[in-house]
């Protein structure tokens, strides 16, 4: 099964593709938030250089954050049109869920963070067993001093803007999501059984608390 990743959570934009033991990635880095700009391009380099067509292409998986909403959009979009235009299937990732697959194995738990407004965290909490990552805490939207105190390895956005508060951070740390990983994650969904509609695909979206209502830290 050949398998597209997309992922644009974040100010730049990756492109992965798996073709069972094979795997390709093209990353553009060199100006944020070109999404709408390089997207297409990203693909048609990528098709050139592992020889393929679109056709060939069997499950897209994009990646529908958290991350930066306008962001997510054009890459939701682009999948979209893609996978319509095949007639295959398309699949969306959790952004914090590929950020921690992307975690080193470690003997205690993985938390992904990904930067919101102010001093808030996008954020869930996982486990690495034998080479799998679980998912031990639904994603949340916190505040960094109710993240610090936990005993875990962080990794993503969130994690590098408060590295210092943090410090228990992988060498590289990964910001945000490779689009190999967010090809690898669909693909697992995609092989347990389970399905999304692509009418109905958004970007996970969390609405910021009240600031003046909760108080200040």
């Amino acid at each position: 099964m050949i398998v597209l990743g997309v992922d644009t959570s974040g100010p730049y934009t990756s492109l992965g593709l798996i073709d069972g033991s094979n795997k390709k990635e093209l990353n553009y880095r060199e100006r944020p938030f070109a999404h709408s700009e390089m997207i297409n391009v990203l693909f048609e380099i990528l098709m050139k250089q592992t020889g393929l067509s679109p056709s060939s292409i069997d499950l897209i998986a994009v990646s529908v954050g958290p991350g930066y909403f306008t962001a997510l959009r054009v890459g939701l979009s682009f999948a979209k049109a893609l996978a319509f235009s095949l007639g295959i299937p398309l699949i969306s990732v959790n952004t914090l869920d590929a950020l921690a697959r992307q975690a080193p194995d470690v003997d205690m738990p993985v938390i992904a963070l990904v930067e919101a407004q102010k001093d808030f965290l996008y954020a869930a909490k996982y486990r690495k067993v034998k080479g799998e990552t679980m998912r031990e805490r639904e994603p949340a939207l916190l505040r960094l001093r109710e993240v610090r105190e936990e005993k875990a390895l962080f990794v993503g956005s969130g994690a590098i803007k408060f590295r210092d508060e943090l410090q228990r951070l992988p060498e590289p740390c990964p910001d945000f999501p490779s689009g190999l990983t967010v090809a690898a994650s669909g693909l697992e969904r995609f092989l347990s059984g389970e399905r999304d509609d692509p009418v109905k695909l958004e970007p996970f979206y969390m609405k910021l608390p009240d600031i003046k209502k909760h108080g200040r830290p």
